[in-house]
């Protein structure tokens, strides 16, 4: 099983956002994973629903919970950008994106992505800020 190197790093650097400093050594590699994971052929719900329970756990906030089913939700959307080699009719989130820079690949990618991660990120900031 081969993880991807990217994912590793993307969740890396979102954990080190959300979770306090020395929790954070032992959160982050186990988020990396759970993150990665979904990108070896294994069940998305260790992206979903693993990460924003790992980072509930460790805000260690009952209002953090409140922040699961969020992530949760925003982790469903899909990065998926429309494209014809191969075939991929996107997710919602990605279409819009791709009209809206008139079907500038990089753009919409950065614009889709980033609209996920921040829509996953800004939850569990008001709890662990709060």
């Amino acid at each position: 099983m081969k993880l991807n190197k990217e994912e590793l790093i993307i969740a890396s650097i979102l954990t080190a956002i959300v979770v306090p400093f020395p929790i954070a050594i032992g959160a982050i590699p186990l988020c990396a994973f759970l993150w990665a994971l979904t990108g070896a052929s294994a069940s998305k719900l260790f992206r979903r629903l693993g990460v924003p329970l790992v980072w509930a756990l460790c805000l260690w906030n009952l209002y953090a919970l409140i922040a699961v089913p969020i992530g949760f939700g925003m982790l469903c959307i899909g990065y998926g950008i429309p494209t014809t080699q191969p075939y991929d009719k996107g997710s919602w989130l990605g279409i819009v994106f791709f009209k809206l820079t008139s079907g500038n690949m990089l753009m919409s990618n950065i614009l889709t992505k980033g609209t996920i991660y921040l829509g996953l990120l800004i939850p569990f900031l008001i709890v662990r800020w709060t």
